[in-house]
């Protein structure tokens, strides 16, 4: 069986999450630098994960309409598929930040939840898979 990766793009950080083999469950994976050297941890992540799908989460706005932010995660999708050779899914991210800093509340031990919100977008897309 493969994993899905889930990724939550931010310009500083990138929280990341996995799905178990049979792509049912997702959980927060890791939180990395958004550097230079992130392509190159990806591309790590995959090969050790075996890893077969990314899923991206796509920032609109509550009604819908694009924003810079998505322009720049467009850009960020395009660049991971050209470094990884392998297709970025986009999917709705409106309420996953929410959710994550729900969970963070009652995880009072954790500061950052950026692998949160990425498990909960991935979360989100195994249901319709």
């Amino acid at each position: 069986m493969s994993r899905v990766l889930g990724i939550d793009y931010g310009k500083k950080k990138v929280g990341l999450a996995i799905s178990d083999p049979l792509r049912l469950i997702a959980t927060p994976f890791a939180i990395v630098p958004n550097d230079k050297g992130l392509a190159g941890k990806l591309k790590q992540f995959i090969k050790e994960e075996k890893i077969t799908h990314l899923v991206l989460g796509k920032p609109v706005s509550l009604s819908g309409e694009k924003n810079q932010q998505l322009a720049e995660v467009e850009r960020f999708q395009e660049r991971l598929e050209r470094e990884l050779g392998m297709p970025v899914f986009l999917y709705d991210e409106r309420y996953s930040s929410k959710m994550a800093k729900e969970v963070l509340r009652e995880d009072k031990g954790r500061k950052d939840d950026d692998d949160i919100a990425a498990a909960v977008i991935l979360q989100e897309y195994l249901e319709l898979i």
